[in-house]
């Protein structure tokens, strides 16, 4: 979007309706709704979620176990 050609008030109100339809219109498309089931997790934490990247990256048995220590705190924490 060209913001050069901004010169009184009116220019930027248009510009700032115009970019945030252009949000609106992009969170729209792309935004997700999470869904909650009786098979989501409620002890997954962010460790967790940052241990399983990783071992998606390398593919390595290390990752792997670090994975799986994230996931047995995570249950300790979360169902003491």
């Amino acid at each position: 979007m060209d913001t050069s050609n901004l010169k009184n008030q009116e220019d930027i109100q248009r510009y700032v309706v115009t970019f945030s339809s252009t949000v609106k219109d992009a969170w729209s498309a792309h935004s997700m709704t999470k869904k909650i089931t009786k098979h989501s997790k409620e002890w997954w934490n962010e460790q967790c979620f940052v241990c399983i990247n990783k071992y998606h990256e390398s593919g390595d048995i290390d990752s792997w176990k670090a994975f799986k220590a994230a996931v047995q705190n995570a249950k300790r924490i979360f169902f003491d």
